[in-house]
């Protein structure tokens, strides 16, 4: 979000705007922490799953959530308010490729920082 909204606004506003996002963040994790359990207690209670099978029948929420608005996403937004990123922006002649990001998740440094950020 902070890289996002860096390029999207101007510099008088942009921390106002981190600010918002990571409300928003926020917001959505509060919210999890109420869908979750509500989803659990319908697989529990409602259709009669034991706990380890409700759990489990509740975590396809999300992943039924993220295919609902993978599209969406994907066709129906842009990266900057004047289209698609350029690259050139960051002094670069071309895109990262597939090894690229290969070579960077094999950073230690990377995967402690995705370790640290799933225990979350």
């Amino acid at each position: 979000n902070q890289f996002w909204n860096s390029i999207m606004f101007n510099k008088e506003v942009v921390g106002t705007a981190n600010a918002t996002a990571g409300g928003w963040g926020n917001l959505g994790g509060g919210l999890t922490q109420t869908l979750m359990p509500l989803a659990y207690r319908f697989w529990n209670s409602g259709v009669g799953l034991g706990l380890g099978a409700s759990w489990r029948a509740a975590m396809f929420l999300p992943v039924a959530m993220y295919l609902i608005l993978i599209p969406f996403i994907f066709f129906g937004t842009q990266d900057t308010a004047e289209g698609e990123f350029d690259v050139a922006v960051l002094g670069k002649s071309k895109r990262a490729d597939v090894m690229t990001y290969v070579r960077c998740c094999m950073d230690y440094r990377v995967f402690l920082m995705i370790f640290q950020y799933s225990a979350c």
